[in-house]
C-alpha cells in the first residue's frame, strides 16, 4: 500500500508543476505583452522627437556630441508603462558664447509659430559673494511638441548646452512665466 501511495504521490507532483509553470507562464506572457506594447512604441515616439530635433537651426560654431532619449512615467511603480520619451542632445558651444547668446539665437531663429518663454534663477556669485539673475532655460511651444534649451553647462569648463525634445509633452514649462 505504501508504495502506491508513493508511486501516486510521484505521478501527481509533475502534473502539479506542470500546472504551475503553464500558470506562472501565462502570467509572464500577459506581463510583457503589457509593458511589451508600451516599450515598442518607442521607436516611433523617439523618431519623432528626433526629426524636430533635426529640423531645428545648430547655433553657429556649436557642435552636437551626443544625442540620447530616456522614458518618463507618471506612475511610481518600476512596472509603470512609459508615458513618454524625451530626447537629449548635448552641444559643445564656441568658446566665446554666452548662455544668453545661445538662448538668443534660439529666439531668433525658430519660427513665430513656436511660443517661448525665458526661465531666470538667482544664484550666489561666488566672485562677487551676492546673489544675481542668471539665464537659466529657454522653452518653444508648438501644438503639443516642447523644446528646451537648457544653458546651466554654460558656466562649466566643458561649456555645453543641451536641447530637450518631446513631440507630445506632459507639462507646460511654461507657466507662471512670461511667454513671448
Amino acid at each position: 500500500m505504501r508504495r502506491e501511495e508513493e508511486v501516486g504521490h510521484t505521478v501527481k507532483a509533475p502534473q502539479m508543476r506542470r500546472k504551475h509553470q503553464a500558470v506562472a507562464l501565462a502570467a509572464l506572457l500577459l506581463l510583457t505583452l503589457t509593458l511589451g506594447c508600451s516599450w515598442l512604441g518607442r521607436w516611433g515616439y523617439i523618431a519623432a522627437n528626433e526629426e524636430i530635433l533635426d529640423s531645428l537651426p545648430v547655433a553657429p560654431g556649436a557642435l552636437r556630441l551626443i544625442v540620447s532619449s530616456t522614458y518618463y512615467t507618471a506612475g511610481d511603480s518600476i512596472f509603470s508603462a512609459p508615458d513618454g520619451w524625451s530626447t537629449l542632445a548635448t552641444h559643445q558651444a564656441p568658446p566665446e558664447a554666452s548662455r544668453e547668446d545661445i538662448v538668443d539665437f534660439y529666439l531668433s531663429e525658430l519660427p513665430a509659430e513656436w511660443q517661448s518663454c525665458v526661465v531666470s534663477d538667482t544664484i550666489d556669485d561666488p566672485s562677487t559673494s551676492e546673489w544675481r539673475q542668471v539665464l537659466g532655460n529657454a522653452f518653444f511651444l508648438k501644438g503639443a511638441a516642447l523644446v528646451g534649451i537648457n544653458t546651466w553647462g554654460m558656466e562649466g569648463r566643458l561649456h555645453t548646452f543641451d536641447i530637450y525634445v518631446d513631440h507630445e509633452r506632459h507639462f507646460d514649462p511654461c507657466i507662471g512665466t512670461e511667454s513671448k
